[in-house]
């Protein structure tokens, strides 16, 4: 699981690139969850972010972190695109300082 390292205070983007990907796509998110387990998964979900905009296969999504954290920690992410039948899963870890 890749992690992305955030300031507290910050305003978010979040690009991915994804092959072969139209323009628009039927379903495209960012959702960010407080726990993870092997055993259950992702839970507690605290935000789903829609795309800022959707070019030529990249997907941008913006979001601020004041309502995230106030303070160090980590949170869990999930992108998730569904485009023409094809979907695509891939989770990542947010960890917050100052």
């Amino acid at each position: 699981m890749d992690t992305v390292n955030i300031t507290i205070g910050n305003t978010v983007e979040i690009s991915v690139e994804v092959e072969e990907l139209s323009d628009s796509p039927t379903e495209a998110k960012i959702e960010i969850y407080k726990t993870y387990s092997y055993a259950t998964g992702l839970t507690d979900n605290v935000l789903t972010v829609q795309p800022s905009s959707i070019s030529n296969g990249v997907i941008s999504f913006l979001f601020d972190t004041d309502t995230l954290m106030s303070s160090p920690g980590t949170l869990y992410g999930r992108f998730f695109v569904l485009d023409s039948g094809r979907k695509i899963n891939a989770y990542f870890k947010l960890k917050f300082k100052y």
